[in-house]
């Protein structure tokens, strides 16, 4: 005789193992796919924040520094490079320097919004800057300074 409980529409019979999985299966059944989902993606969700709220301090923070990301000073040093790592895409010498640069004024350059980031060259008697983009596609411009020959590189 098996021992038998009401619960409900369902009956929980305690003797026969079987008879419990298939109660287990239909109680699964009546549950959709979306609450399912939902509660995947509630768990998924409290174990991330979990997994955050316990992270290891970097070393910055157990420092006191306020550098945080990347910003981070490495403990290590730097890989070395070797000379097989480096590769060139474009052949050597294809771009070509300027060697003869037309300067404007900040008030003519309109047309450069004013976020846009430049290499600056100054001394005692005049400053010239060189937007990065166009360094960017040039690489190299030859110019002077203060009478001075230079070389901006990008």
């Amino acid at each position: 005789m098996h021992n038998t409980t009401r619960a409900g529409p369902f009956r929980l019979v305690e003797s026969d193992p079987l008879q419990c999985v298939g109660l287990i299966e239909r109680l699964l059944m009546r549950v959709d796919l979306k609450t399912w989902a939902i509660a995947l993606g509630v768990a998924l969700l409290a174990g991330s924040g979990a997994l955050y709220a316990t992270r290891p301090a970097s070393p910055s923070a157990a420092a006191g520094s306020t550098l945080v990301g990347r910003d981070q000073l490495s403990t290590q040093p730097p890989d070395p490079v070797t000379a097989d790592e480096i590769g060139y895409e474009i052949p050597r010498d294809r771009i070509k320097a300027i060697d003869a640069p037309v300067l404007v004024t900040a008030a003519q350059a309109g047309y450069l919004p004013d976020q846009v980031p430049v290499l600056g060259v100054a001394d005692d008697t005049e400053a010239k800057a060189y937007p990065v983009p166009l360094m960017s596609r040039v690489e190299i411009v030859n110019d002077s300074i203060g009478g001075r020959a230079i070389a901006v590189t990008w």
